[in-house]
């Protein structure tokens, strides 16, 4: 009898790893690319029916709870996250001022200014933590749909922007939001085009 209980209990354990990885990976099926170049349900700067500076957090909820997504976030008075995958904010008046996700379908730069054009300005993040170790990443800024587009890192102190340069995260701000955040990234330049950027030359614009 022991034995068909333990084989019972690590059978139920079995299945509630299955459905953990089960409901992880819906929520990256549905993420997809967000509708960055699918425009599905919608394109930038909405993520799924949500756009800042419009959409009420009442709204958000009802949204989420479509996508059968509502399960997987973490409501609290001024942000819903969701897995790490999804953060959305919102401003005094419960509206929607920041949504950025990670896209879990391959977005690159060349991706996205066929879709938007070309940005207007760029900015390297310095990560590095160890002088043997430099890191850097690269945000681009759209100034017309208020998004910044977060660039994958790459281990140099200068960054190689890349027709095939990957898109990590997105982020897209309301009007307000989006002009504080330009206007407090002091180290960033103009777009211009594909190449090298480093440190020195936009610290020094």
């Amino acid at each position: 009898m022991f034995g068909h209980n333990r084989i019972f209990v690590m059978f139920k354990l079995c299945a509630w790893v299955i459905l953990l990885t089960a409901c992880a990976a819906t929520l990256s099926q549905k993420i997809k690319d967000g509708g960055v170049i699918s425009a599905e349900p919608c394109s930038a700067p909405c993520f799924w029916g949500v756009t800042p500076g419009v959409t009420a957090k009442d709204e958000v909820i009802v949204i989420l709870n479509q996508q059968n997504a509502i399960a997987d976030c973490n409501v609290n008075n001024f942000d819903i996250t969701c897995e790490h995958k999804i953060l959305i904010e919102f401003n005094s008046d419960y509206v929607v001022d920041t949504v950025s996700f990670t896209p879990t379908r391959k977005i690159t730069v060349q991706d996205v200014t066929k879709r938007y054009g070309l940005p207007n300005a760029v900015a390297i993040l310095d990560l590095t933590l160890l002088s043997e170790s430099p890191e850097t990443r690269m945000i681009i800024f759209f100034d017309g749909i208020k998004a910044v587009f977060i660039l994958s890192s790459q281990k140099s102190l200068s960054y190689s922007l890349k027709p095939s340069a990957k898109i990590s995260d997105v982020v897209y701000l309301d009007a307000y939001a989006y002009d504080q955040f330009v206007a407090s990234t002091k180290d960033k330049v103009n777009w211009s085009g594909y190449g090298t950027y480093d440190i020195e030359s936009t610290e020094n614009q």
